[in-house]
């Protein structure tokens, strides 16, 4: 009798931690609501104007491509929440500007914003196909008041250029990262268009 109380009691613990775990993912993930995203845990709100698709659960073409190109183990910690284009912002639909944002689990002790993104440039950069180009040092931008840390890369393809920035927030456990990409002056246009949508909690 003993053993058949022990099966189900360890499952239902294996449940509990498994739905204790899904639960906090999604409490530090945020909540993704028609063209608003809020995220509570790490006092961020993102309202994209009118011109701009949010995709829930679909990664734009350019993002996917990029992806592809490195290693599973360079994104292997990655929890994808959100992407978004605009797509009125390019003649053609490959180049338009977009963003992806994601956490990533913390799989070692990283002090800083500034230390995180260092290693991120070192991992995407040496082990992409793509040939990367990074800033040499990572600088921080002010947006909504609030200074975020951020490194710039210029990426190049027999067949493109484009530019990516990487900014981050970290906390104890993940660091929330929001990638933006754009390939010309107009589509940068919208992507600063974009960053001052962003705000920051009191």
């Amino acid at each position: 009798m003993k053993r058949l109380l022990f099966l189900p009691v360890c499952f239902i613990v294996i449940m509990l931690n498994i739905v204790g775990c899904s639960n906090s993912t999604n409490k530090i993930s945020g909540k993704l609501k028609g063209n608003k995203y809020t995220n509570e845990h790490f006092g961020i709100t993102i309202e994209f104007p009118k011109e701009w698709d949010v995709l829930k659960n679909k990664k734009p073409a350019v993002i996917t491509m990029m992806e592809n190109r490195l290693p599973k183990s360079a994104t292997e910690n990655n929890i994808d929440i959100f992407s978004a284009i605009c797509p009125g912002a390019s003649e053609s639909p490959s180049l338009t500007p977009a963003i992806h944002v994601y956490l990533e689990e913390l799989t070692e002790d990283i002090e800083s914003e500034k230390e995180y993104l260092t290693k991120l440039k070192n991992k995407v950069g040496f082990q992409s196909i793509l040939t990367y180009k990074f800033d040499k040092d990572v600088d921080t931008v002010e947006i909504d008041g609030k200074d975020i840390h951020v490194i710039n890369a210029t990426i190049t393809d027999p067949s493109f250029m484009n530019q990516q920035q990487y900014y981050a927030i970290l906390d104890d456990d993940y660091a929330f990262v929001i990638t933006v990409m754009y390939f010309g002056d107009d589509e940068k246009e919208k992507i600063d268009e974009l960053l001052e949508h962003i705000s920051f909690d009191e």
